[in-house]
């Protein structure tokens, strides 16, 4: 039997399944490991033993060998990848070539599948077509030959749109690393490149000042423009927080702002001449989006805008900046391979959140007053939390999500949308942005967009006795993820605050599903994809994982796959908590006398901790639970870790994750997490006015 019929017959046994890093490290092993495919018998039969003794032929060129031995390496690095997926408990994918390499140059160049088509008989012609078929929706498009070049260049692409005189000297930007645990909240004030109008104009006003101030010409859309522009360059050289930068066109435009008010006596519109921040998902025409893939790179500059970036341009907001986001953006950890990674301008050494990290690190760098993103799991309520900002998830529908850049694959069969919102400086910027957008008929421009319009309310109350009182449910974590001290501290803080304004308070941890578990029947409507496609998107240009993708899983789910009965019962399972917690918050509805009251609001945490270092947040439970039930929800700041204040709210035998440390978490931002009704964006807006006012006093 020759060599070809003995791996038709024997490759239908299949290679190894049960694939260790160990392996990996192993070279005696790693014909084993790399064998898994077709020609895995050939791997275990020689046993480590050169190969290319059949497609060599009698010589074989210097050139030849070093791209065999390149194109080995390669495989090598597939089969880490492999490793890595297999220890994150995702698929590993199919790669009809992963052990060709040992068989030579001239066998790789050649077809295998067709070669052993042609030895062995008797093979029908539909079967032929069949392989062929498959192979070619299993085989990958081959690594770049040098992404490292690419992402380089890519950055310094991006870095020369920095005038010169807005550079920061080397000697204090070599300072800022993710080891450094220092602070550069204060870089922007004291390094010399913003003038005092500057300064005031960047410090001291909200979205809501800023737009009533130049239309009334106090300010110029120039002098906003020019001021945020200068910032955000500075934020860039701290914490890599920027992707795009689009500071010429941006004072461009904002002339043409301010012309136009000369010109016509009044705005444009509501957010006339403001500068307003963008996730880089968002695609703004003529401006590249990557979304920290280096495959994307390639991509030309986006033809046509985002539904959400037509409507702020008809609104007269001004684009100056896109923003840092993570590789596959599901992971709380801002860091790909193009950009690098957005360091918490709190401490260097902590994590700036994900996926809106870059937008959190702005905001906290005062280089934007009003930004956009998305949020699916707690992307735009992440960094809000640990760069202690604040930010606002709508309801889905609410505001237009057509024509962003798609992260992964469409067509998804979950139930969990992407839901675009505003972060910034004040809850009444969340009212401004919701009204103005919502109000400009944003159905025109995305068809899943609800029409429905943008309401003017008071904070309404459940009791019937009292429209000033509000009646607040409170959620106190859960026992997988126990709250950090510092944490349970906020949560106490604002329920205090809130009886002494007179409102009413009432626990539910006894009372709703448990938290762990529904956000892990989150986790998987989004792992339905089969082809994994965002990691497909890394394998394409043979760039690394990022770190922080390997802690953001449940092991529970590892090796985890759904079939379409099982899809059936995570939707009714799903249908039940959303059953649960709407109980609770409209109350008996039957009428009867002594039956539960309903609630306005829910407080609760939004993570566990303060911003953890990097590559530690781990899994969202708090955020992605709102994601789930498509409630609206919004986080505020509340104080900072106080190691002496926080003492008091700390548990003997709790195992806290990530762990905890007093001293690490001193003066970091600590916040807490308000939860409204399923389309009632306009009263969560109004009570989250409530709570701010209260914390603030």
């Amino acid at each position: 039997m020759d060599l070809v019929q003995t791996v038709r017959k024997e490759g239908s046994r299949g290679g190894r399944a049960d694939f260790k890093w160990e392996d990996v490290k192993n070279d005696a092993q790693r014909e084993n490991y790399l064998g898994h495919s077709l020609m895995a018998p050939v791997g275990r039969w020689q046993q480590g033993r050169d190969l290319n003794w059949y497609a060599k032929g009698d010589e074989e060129s210097k050139e030849a060998e070093a791209a065999r031995i390149k194109e080995e390496k390669r495989k090598l690095k597939e089969a880490e990848e492999d490793a890595m997926l297999a220890a994150m408990g995702l698929p590993v994918p199919v790669r009809n070539n992963a052990n060709l390499t040992p068989l030579g140059e001239k066998a790789h160049q050649a077809d295998v599948k067709d070669s052993l088509d042609e030895k062995v008989k008797g093979e029908e012609d539909d079967d032929k077509a069949k392989r062929r078929e498959k192979k070619e929706r299993t085989t990958t498009a081959p690594p770049i030959a040098d992404w490292q070049t690419l992402a380089k260049s890519k950055r310094e692409s991006v870095f020369v749109k920095i005038p010169r005189d807005w550079l920061l000297p080397l000697s204090l930007t070599s300072q800022f690393t993710e080891k450094s645990s220092i602070s550069v909240l204060d870089v922007p004030r004291t390094c010399g490149i913003l003038t005092d109008k500057e300064l005031d104009i960047s410090e001291n006003y909200d979205a809501t000042d800023l737009v009533q101030m130049m239309a009334e010409r106090k300010l110029s859309s120039v002098e906003v423009v020019t001021a945020f522009c200068k910032r955000a360059a500075i934020a860039q050289q701290c914490v890599s927080c920027l992707t795009e930068i689009m500071f010429e066109e941006a004072i461009a435009r904002a002339r043409e702002c301010d012309e136009f008010l000369k010109r016509e006596g009044r705005v444009m519109g509501p957010l006339h001449g403001l500068p307003i921040s963008l996730k880089d998902s968002f695609n703004v025409r003529g401006v590249q989006a990557t979304l920290g893939y280096i495959s994307f790179i390639s991509r030309p500059p986006s033809a046509s805008n985002s539904a959400l970036v037509d409507v702020l341009l008809e609104l007269g907001a001004v684009f100056y900046v896109k923003t840092n986001l993570p590789q596959t953006m599901m992971t709380a950890d801002s860091h790909n391979n193009i950009f690098g990674r957005t360091l918490n301008p709190c401490n260097l050494a902590r994590t700036a959140g994900g996926s809106t990290g870059g937008e959190g690190a702005l905001l906290a760098m005062k280089g934007s007053v009003l930004g956009c993103a998305t949020d699916i799991a707690g992307s735009n309520r992440i960094p809000a939390i640990c760069c202690g900002g604040s930010s606002l998830k709508p309801t889905a529908g609410r505001i237009p999500f057509a024509g962003g850049v798609a992260v992964g694959r469409l067509g998804s069969p979950g139930s969990i949308p992407v839901v675009i919102g505003p972060c910034g400086r004040s809850v009444r910027d969340y009212a401004l942005f919701m009204k103005s957008v919502v109000s400009a008929q944003p159905y025109r421009f995305d068809e899943n967009c609800l029409n429905v319009p943008w309401r003017i309310v008071q904070p309404s109350s459940s009791s019937s006795s009292s429209q000033q009182r509000l009646r607040f449910g409170m959620i106190r974590g859960c026992k997988e993820r126990p709250l950090h001290p510092p944490i349970a501290r906020a949560l106490h803080t604002t329920a205090t605050r809130l009886k002494a304004a007179g409102h009413e308070i009432v626990l539910l941890d006894d009372k709703i599903p448990d938290l762990y578990h529904t956000a892990m029947l989150a986790w998987k409507f989004f792992m339905l994809d089969p082809k994994k496609t965002p990691f497909q998107f890394i394998k394409e240009s043979g760039e690394p994982m990022v770190p922080s993708l390997s802690t953001c899983m449940f092991p529970e789910l590892k090796g985890w796959q759904t079939s379409l009965d099982e899809l059936w019962d995570m939707n009714v399972e799903k249908a039940k908590i959303v059953k649960r917690f709407h109980q609770l918050v409209v109350g008996d509805v039957s009428g009867k006398e002594g039956g539960e009251e309903g609630l306005d609001a829910i407080v609760m945490p939004g993570y566990q901790g303060v911003a953890p270092r990097h590559d530690t947040y781990g899994l969202p439970i708090y955020t992605v639970v709102v994601n789930l039930l498509n409630w609206p929800s919004g986080i505020l700041r509340v104080g900072q870790a106080e190691k002496e204040g926080d003492g008091a709210f700390k548990k003997e035998g709790v195992v806290y994750e990530p762990p905890y440390d007093a001293d690490e978490c001193e003066g970091l931002p600590t916040h807490v997490q308000v939860v409204g009704k399923s389309m009632m964006d306009e009263e969560l807006v109004e009570i989250m006015k409530v709570v701010e006012s209260v914390l603030k006093e």
